[in-house]
């Protein structure tokens, strides 16, 4: 469980490699009544990607992630591993 205050930004990063088509997708969202989504940003290969949010108040939430290998021909994707963090909220 990963606790964080209400009012603070926090994030939670990756490693995605864009040269070998690794890539990570959020599976659903985060609980919009306890925090908010501000969007991912890719830091390039050496640091990955960061999926940022504002905690707003609290409660529990869990974010799951899915990591996607992309063939740079077909396109098809494969699931390649998952990543799941528990959310706590404090005041």
């Amino acid at each position: 469980i990963n606790e964080i205050k209400a009012g603070e930004r926090f994030k939670i990063a990756l490693p995605e490699n864009h040269d070998e088509g690794l890539l990570w997708k959020m599976n659903g969202e985060a609980d919009k009544t306890i925090m908010d989504n501000m969007g991912a940003v890719w830091h390039g290969n050496d640091k990955g990607i960061y999926f940022r949010f504002i905690a707003i108040k609290s409660g529990i939430d869990t974010l799951s992630f899915t990591q996607f290998k992309t063939d740079a021909v077909t396109k098809e994707r494969d699931s390649v591993k998952s990543a799941t963090y528990i959310i706590k909220i404090t005041e």
